[in-house]
């Protein structure tokens, strides 16, 4: 059982009160030898329960500040190491720091690539509208040509028969902006089925590929035009593309059924396309 500072206190002063009245009777008794002997044995007794007491107490505090310096030591430890730890994420952070700059850096320059392909992707569209638009009148003005049956057969086998990978998907986006009007054919001719295409090969790139068949639908339908499978009607005002209905189921059907070799991409488009022509 362990003292507290307090209770050492108590039990001292309650044993210096005893050695007290003891040399108090001393004092009292002093002319009595026998009463002076067992005084004097009561006193040397106090004194050694003192001294036993004091050195108690001494040890007892010993312990305890050995107990309070293992104890700081112990604090002293761990904040040592907790300083290491901090050390150690402020070095995480640091890092945490320079990676986060580095990837703030590349954001800016991939939007930076971004708005620069975006400005180039608008010039280029604004290109092809101008070279690509003609008004009304211009088709009211142009002759209207007239194949015999015979001809348009033949003319119809030869398209089927001798298209390429390129003609074949220019003349399928002409296929599917018939009932439009001209200028569908950028949008919903072709570059949505590019982007469709596009998605397939995430780690690929066909810009170069997109560009050859954005430009080959303008040509196609100029030829279409020229020779009198593609023509146009009024309607509310406004000049609808007609496509030839025999050329384009005769077109559809030879697409189905002799399906060109050509590159993934190309046959990626033209599945694209078929889906909605089919």
């Amino acid at each position: 059982m362990s003292f507290s500072k307090r209770e050492w206190m108590f039990s001292i002063l309650i044993i210096s009160l005893i050695q007290a009245f003891v040399w108090y009777a001393a004092f009292v008794n002093a002319g009595n030898g026998s009463a002076l002997n067992f005084i004097s044995f009561a006193g040397t007794l106090v004194s050694i329960i003192l001294a036993v007491l004091a050195i108690g107490y001494t040890y007892g505090e010993s312990l305890s500040q050995k107990n309070q310096s293992d104890a700081v030591v112990n604090q002293i430890v761990t904040l040592n190491q907790a300083i290491g730890n901090i050390k150690e994420q402020t070095d995480d952070l640091n890092q945490i720091r320079e990676i986060s700059e580095n990837l703030t850096a590349f954001g800016r320059l991939v939007e930076n690539r971004f708005d620069a392909t975006h400005k180039e992707v608008e010039s280029i569209s604004c290109a092809m509208q101008e070279l690509t638009s003609v008004n009304s009148k211009q088709y009211a003005k142009s002759p209207s040509i007239s194949l015999a049956s015979n001809d348009k057969e033949i003319l119809v086998q030869a398209l089927c028969e001798s298209r390429q990978p390129i003609t074949e998907i220019g003349i399928m986006a002409t296929l599917l902006i018939d009932g439009n009007q001209r200028n569908a054919l950028l949008f919903d001719g072709i570059e949505k089925y590019l982007e469709l295409a596009d998605d397939r090969f995430e780690n690929e790139d066909y810009e170069q590929s997109k560009g050859i068949l954005s430009g080959s639908v303008f040509a196609c339908l100029c030829m279409l035009e020229a020779i009198g499978l593609v023509t146009y009607n009024k309607k509310d005002g406004k000049s609808i593309l007609k496509v030839d209905e025999v050329f384009k189921q005769r077109f559809i059907m030879a697409i189905k059924e002799q399906p060109m070799k050509s590159g993934k991409f190309y046959q990626a488009v033209r599945e694209e396309m078929l889906k909605v022509l089919a």
